[in-house]
C-alpha cells in the first residue's frame, strides 16, 4: 500500500491533466491500485460512512478491538454493510486508529468516506487505463422550453410540477438500496425511504428529494428545509422521495433508455402504487396531450400557488444520461448555480454583515445582494471561508449586459447555497 501511496500522492501534485494520465498510464496494471480506485471513485460502491460521524468514533477508538487484517477487508465488508451503523462505523474506527502509520491511516479514511481527490476525473482515469474502469455517473437533464418549444409542436407531451427540491436518484439491486445526487454522490440515512424501496424492483429511479410537509412552507424554505435534513451526517427522517422516471440499471449505466417515457411513468405509477409507501411517492401529471396552449394558464397556477414552475417531457422520448430537448423546464422566472468568489459587507442596518455575494457567472463577476434573511447576513459574513467557493442558487429574469459591456443578469435573488452540488450550472 505504500507504492499506491506514493503513487496517488504524485497524482495530487501536479494540477496538469496531461501529467496526471500519464502517470496512471504508467501505472495501469498496478491491481492494489486498481482497487483502490475502484473502491474510492467508483460512484456505484457505497460505504455508508460519513466524514463527521467517522471522525467522532476515531476520537473514541483505540484500535484494540479492530476485526480487520487490511483494507480490503474493510472494503468487502462495507460493500455489504453500508447503511451507516453505529456498529459497523465504530469497527472502520477501531481499524483506522490500528494503524501505525498516519499517512496511510488518512489515504483509508479518504477511501471510506469516498472522499478521495486526485484532481482526475472518470474519463481522465479511464483514458488514461485505455477502458472503461471507472462508471461515469450522468443523469437527464431538461433544457429550456423557450429554445425547444418548436421541437414539441405536434407530439404528445406530458406536463409536471417543477420541483424544488434535492435530485435524488435511487438504485434498488438485489435487495440492496443506494441513493446519490444528481453528480452521483452517496446520500447516506433515509432510513425511511430505504425500509419501504428494498420492495420495489431493480431499477434506477429518477426524483427529488423534499420535506414531508412541502405544503406547509413557501416554495423557497421547501429546499432549504429540505436540505437541512439531508445534510444531517446521521439518520435523516421526514424527508419524501417524489419519483418522476425509471430506467433498468444497465441501461442507465449505458445512457440510454429503451422505453418511451409514457411507457416508463405508466410502469412507475404501477409500482408505487402496489407499495403504498409515505415516503415514496409519484410525481402526478398535470396535463396529457398535444395543446401547447395549455402551459401558460398551468404556469399562471404555479405562479399563484408560489410553486417554481413546470416539466414538460415528450411522451415518445428515451431516458438520455444527458441534458436533453425530450425534457424541458418551464419557468416564469430562472434559477442558476453560481460559485461563489467574493463578499461585500453590507451599510446601514447590515453594517457588520454581508450586504452582497460576489459570483462568478460565466467568466464575469456578478453582485447579488437580495434575497438574504438576517441570519443569512450573519451567517455567511462570519463564516466566509466556509462559503467562498461554495455553490448559490440564484433566481433571476433573463441575461443582459452590465456597463461595461460584460454578461450579467436582471434581478438576482439569492435562493439558498446549494450544499448538494459543486458545480456551476447556467441553465
Amino acid at each position: 500500500m505504500k507504492e499506491v501511496l506514493e503513487i496517488i500522492n504524485q497524482i495530487k501534485a501536479t494540477n496538469s491533466r496531461n501529467e496526471k494520465e500519464v502517470i496512471l498510464k504508467q501505472h495501469k496494471n498496478n491491481q492494489t491500485l486498481r482497487k483502490v480506485l475502484d473502491a474510492a471513485l467508483n460512484p456505484y460502491i457505497v460505504f455508508g460512512i460519513g466524514e463527521k460521524k467517522l471522525k467522532k468514533f476515531i476520537n473514541k477508538a483505540t484500535g484494540k478491538e479492530n476485526k480487520f487484517n487490511d483494507l480490503f477487508e474493510v472494503i468487502k465488508y462495507l460493500k455489504v454493510h453500508n447503511t451507516g451503523t453505529d456498529h459497523d462505523v465504530k469497527m472502520v474506527a477501531e481499524f483506522l486508529n490500528a494503524q501505525d502509520d498516519e499517512e496511510l491511516k488518512g489515504l483509508y479514511e479518504e477511501i471510506i468516506t469516498k472522499t478521495l481527490k486526485i484532481g482526475a476525473t472518470a474519463k481522465s482515469i479511464n483514458k488514461a487505463f485505455g477502458e472503461k474502469f471507472i462508471p461515469e455517473f450522468n443523469v437527464m437533464l431538461a433544457k429550456k422550453f423557450e429554445d425547444e418549444e418548436h421541437k414539441v409542436k405536434g407530439k404528445e407531451f406530458v406536463i409536471t410540477e417543477k420541483l424544488d427540491g434535492m435530485r435524488t436518484i435511487m438504485i434498488v439491486e438485489n435487495g440492496n438500496v443506494t441513493f446519490f445526487s444528481r453528480q452521483g454522490q452517496p446520500i447516506t440515512g433515509l432510513v425511511e425511504i430505504m425500509r419501504d424501496a428494498v420492495f420495489l424492483p431493480d431499477n434506477v429511479y429518477d426524483g427529488e428529494l423534499l420535506i414531508a410537509n412541502a405544503d406547509d412552507y413557501k416554495d423557497r424554505e421547501v429546499l432549504q428545509e429540505t436540505l437541512k435534513i439531508a445534510r444531517k451526517d446521521r439518520e435523516k427522517r421526514g424527508l419524501v422521495l417524489h419519483l418522476f422516471d425509471m430506467i433498468p440499471i444497465e441501461e442507465f449505466k449505458a445512457g440510454k433508455s429503451k422505453a418511451t417515457y409514457r411507457k416508463r411513468k405508466e410502469e412507475l405509477e404501477f409500482i408505487v402504487d402496489k407499495l403504498k409507501s409515505p415516503y415514496i411517492k409519484v410525481v402526478p401529471n398535470l396535463y396529457v396531450g398535444k395543446d401547447l396552449d395549455v402551459i401558460p394558464k398551468l404556469l399562471e397556477e404555479m405562479n399563484r400557488k408560489g410553486k417554481e414552475g413546470l416539466m414538460l417531457n415528450v411522451s415518445d422520448g428515451k431516458y438520455q444520461c444527458k441534458r436533453t430537448d425530450v425534457l424541458l423546464k418551464i419557468k416564469s422566472m430562472n434559477t442558476m448555480d453560481c460559485k461563489i468568489i467574493g463578499f461585500e459587507e453590507g451599510t446601514g442596518k447590515y453594517e457588520g454583515m454581508l450586504g452582497a455575494l460576489l459570483l462568478d457567472y460565466k467568466g464575469y463577476e456578478l453582485r447579488c445582494g437580495s434575497g438574504f434573511t438576517d441570519e443569512d447576513r450573519k451567517e455567511i459574513w462570519n463564516n466566509k471561508e466556509k462559503y467562498l467557493g461554495k455553490i448559490a442558487e440564484i433566481q433571476y429574469f433573463r441575461e443582459s449586459r452590465n456597463q461595461d459591456g460584460g454578461l450579467s443578469v436582471s434581478f438576482p435573488v439569492f435562493i439558498c447555497i446549494r450544499h448538494d452540488k459543486d458545480e456551476p450550472s447556467y441553465y
